[in-house]
């Protein structure tokens, strides 16, 4: 389908809402290819930012949630729990010249003890 805004979707569909496996490529150059549930991303999938950055892992209700890896432009990386489409609980962090910070977010903010 062919959205006004340029951007198009292949996938499945039930009941005119994107539902089951598909693909969402943007005109800007990024995409989410996954699963989807009454239109949203829902389920397991990886987004593309035109940038080069990327997360995989879960969704719901169209926001990053669960257990997932984002990769930064510049090779930094996050992996941990999601919330609503914010780093909550449990992460690591990886910087590009491999050192990693065990972290702990509540609502994307950083705890400064992980304890």
């Amino acid at each position: 389908m062919q959205y006004s805004n340029g951007n198009h979707y292949e996938g499945d569909w039930v009941k005119d809402w994107r539902e089951g496996a598909g693909t969402l490529p943007w005109r800007d150059g990024g995409r989410y290819e996954g699963e989807w549930v009454n239109g949203k991303e829902e389920g397991k999938g990886r987004c593309t930012w035109d940038e080069g950055g990327f997360y995989e892992g879960e969704w719901k209700d169209g926001n990053k949630y669960g257990k997932g890896v984002y990769i930064y432009t510049g090779g930094d990386r996050y992996e941990g729990n999601w919330v609503a489409g914010t780093k909550h609980g449990k992460g690591r962090y990886t910087d590009a010249n491999g050192t990693v910070t065990e972290q702990l977010r509540v609502n994307g903010h950083l705890i400064d003890d992980p304890c």
